[in-house]
């Protein structure tokens, strides 16, 4: 009889964590009319607001990673948990490509 038991499926509130930065990168695509050089969107959305969204969405790849790691079990499967931490690394880094792509089309 088992006491304790890890659980080997990930939690809602990582999945949850795992799909709003998807959602936000989507986003300033759409706001940014796939990062054409001049939008029909006011400046403040495609200038400032994209940049707030991808700060969000750096913040919250970083908390689906570390949640990850921390919920993985120590054995069984492990592989919906690396799926989610390469997915949350591959979101970070799109991100801070995103940042980079808003500075040098709108700001230089």
């Amino acid at each position: 009889m088992r006491f304790y038991e890890e659980k080997e499926r990930p939690s809602t509130a990582l999945i949850i964590l795992t799909i709003i930065p998807l959602i936000i990168l989507v986003a300033v695509i759409l706001l940014t009319d796939s990062f054409n050089a001049h939008p029909h969107m006011p400046p403040f959305y495609y200038a400032i607001l994209t940049l707030i969204l991808l700060g969000l969405s750096l913040v919250t790849s970083f908390f689906a990673f570390f949640l990850a790691r921390d919920e993985e079990p120590e054995w069984g499967s492990k592989l919906p948990f690396k799926v989610i931490q390469g997915l949350a690394i591959s979101f970070a880094v799109l991100s801070a490509v995103f940042i980079v792509l808003i500075i040098f089309i709108y700001y230089l």
